[in-house]
């Protein structure tokens, strides 16, 4: 298992960065409100780490070995396909799979 490194150093690439410590706890109400008891990550212990400022895409640990980008709905619960997510094993994973290509043009 990779150790997770804390939010001051990791280097982030637009349109990504650390979720200001001010918003946390909404965000984090919001993706609970959304996971529903069919969901995958139902009942998982979910760590906030950064979020894209270009959508509504999170980046969550996922029992503190598993990166999880989360595109929240704002829709509260219902569907239990939604929230969408996409997995990664390492840090490293999500940089050059998603952060990386989200970086393009900016």
């Amino acid at each position: 298992m990779q150790q997770k490194k804390r939010p001051e150093e990791r280097t982030w690439l637009e349109p990504w960065g650390e979720i200001p410590t001010s918003q946390r706890d909404s965000f984090l109400l919001q993706l609970n409100k959304e996971i529903t008891q069919r969901h995958p990550l139902f009942g998982r212990h979910l760590e906030l780490i950064g979020r894209s400022f270009a959508n509504d895409d999170l980046l969550v640990v996922v029992d503190t070995s598993e990166w999880v980008v989360v595109h929240l709905t704002w829709l509260g619960s219902g569907d239990s396909r939604f929230p969408l997510f996409e997995s990664f094993d390492t840090w490293s994973g999500f940089v050059n799979n998603k952060m990386a290509v989200d970086n393009e043009g900016f």
